[in-house]
């Protein structure tokens, strides 16, 4: 048997998304109750994400700013992700 739970969420600041156990399910794992907590995932395409090139590569920003661009990906705290690919040889 397979069954689903969807978590209530509270704002507290920041997302909290709870798993109660429900009439159905009295338990989550050996646990009463799960907590989650952290941003929300918000899917974005590749072509809404900064891109320049620098010598011998391309610099992307995920996440943060960096060289005047800046990622529409939000993080709750002060974060920069970059993904550098180089070319063979620089």
């Amino acid at each position: 048997m397979s069954l689903q739970i969807s978590p209530r969420t509270s704002d507290i600041g920041l997302p909290v998304r709870r798993l109660l156990p429900s009439r159905l399910l009295q338990r989550v794992g050996p646990f009463i109750f799960v907590d989650h907590m952290g941003p929300d995932f918000a899917h974005y395409p590749a072509s809404d994400i900064p891109e320049t090139q620098i010598p011998g590569g391309t610099l992307r920003v995920l996440i943060g700013s960096a060289l005047g661009l800046e990622s529409p990906v939000r993080a709750h705290s002060l974060t920069t992700f970059l993904d550098l690919q180089l070319k063979a040889g620089a």
